[in-house]
């Protein structure tokens, strides 16, 4: 019979060889979840302190008014001033986003679905969901 430190040392190198082969061990998939929140958290939090524009369809959604203004002065004037403001929108969507992963690693396990930290966590995932593909700088 083994002993349990002998288990212990045995579930090690596995975990260790998983690591080396795949990137990953088994123990990750057992709660994905938690291990694709801690992933992604650090990285998104880098994305928010490197991206320096703004999503496409974010922008363009924005600005569809701005063409039909004739004067081009003024037309330039409210696009600088869409810039900042989407730019803005952003940022909250990123800290949105952010707080959504940072709910998953605080609170592993243990969500009341009807409180309002709830919502806001499902806010966030709602906006990585829309602008997943648009996650990059």
């Amino acid at each position: 019979m083994h002993s349990a430190r002998f288990q212990r040392l045995k579930k090690r190198i596995k975990d260790m060889w998983q690591i080396t082969a795949r990137g990953w061990t088994d123990g990750e998939v057992w709660s994905l979840d938690l291990a694709i929140a801690e992933n992604v958290l650090p990285r998104l939090k880098r994305l928010k302190e490197l991206k320096d524009d703004i999503p496409a369809p974010l922008y363009n959604n924005n600005t569809l008014y701005i063409d039909n203004i004739i004067d081009q002065e003024e037309r330039e004037q409210e696009r600088a001033l869409v810039a900042k403001e989407t730019w803005e929108e952003w940022q909250q969507i990123l800290d949105k986003m952010i707080y959504s992963f940072n709910f998953v690693i605080d609170n592993y396990a243990v969500y009341d679905i009807k409180s309002e930290e709830y919502k806001k966590y499902q806010e966030g995932m709602n906006f990585f969901v829309q602008y997943f593909l648009y996650l990059w700088y």
